[in-house]
């Protein structure tokens, strides 16, 4: 390789995730390759690699929920908010706008909402 541009570092980033998929499974984690940084004139891509364990996400759940009042196994609750059935998902406690993660029932979508429905997820 001469040179790390975007295609290149697109080329890494596929062979990367191959590779840290087999080591996902090997140890059983889940795997995430995404994002990073590349700079074409230092010659340089820096990856972005995230391994997690497959319960992760609810752990994550059970910490972030009483931030919100929300009882910690509130996790896939369905509830109504604007007309339209979503599922709680998670939380973003940084996020102070719409720091609620949900996913629409109807259509699968993920969205992030505001606190004021968390009247309706606890109501």
């Amino acid at each position: 390789m001469e040179e790390i541009n975007k295609a290149a570092a697109r080329t890494i980033s596929q062979k990367l995730e191959r590779a840290a998929l087999e080591v996902g499974d090997e140890l059983n984690l889940n795997v995430r390759v995404g994002g990073g940084t590349f700079d074409p004139e230092a010659g340089t891509f820096k990856p972005k690699v995230e391994f997690s364990l497959p319960d992760s996400a609810d752990r994550q759940f059970r910490m972030d929920a009483p931030l919100f009042g929300v009882d910690p196994d509130a996790r896939g609750m369905e509830f109504e908010y604007g007309g339209k059935a979503y599922t709680l998902e998670g939380f973003k406690p940084r996020s102070h706008k719409y720091p609620i993660i949900v996913k629409d029932v109807a259509t699968g979508r993920s969205y992030k909402l505001g606190r004021s429905a968390l009247a309706r997820i606890n109501g």
